[in-house]
């Protein structure tokens, strides 16, 4: 960790976070986005994709995993 490492571990404990619960700790736009990457790497196909059964699938994850 660099000399005056306040900003360093706040840094750290974002990218932890990230790492544990899959969001962001800089509220809601963030947290989107990291949900629809999540779906994406379960899925793989994109948040809102092109046809409904894909929509409808990525609410669902949403649903059972509650991110």
């Amino acid at each position: 960790m660099r000399a005056g490492g306040v900003d360093n571990t706040r840094k750290a404990n974002r990218q932890l976070i990230i790492r544990v619960l899959g969001t962001r700790a800089s509220g809601v736009s963030n947290t989107t986005k990291t949900n629809q990457q999540l779906i994406i790497r379960v899925l793989g196909t994109r948040a809102g994709g092109v046809d409904n059964t894909r929509k409808t699938n990525c609410r669902s994850i949403i649903g059972v995993l509650g991110t």
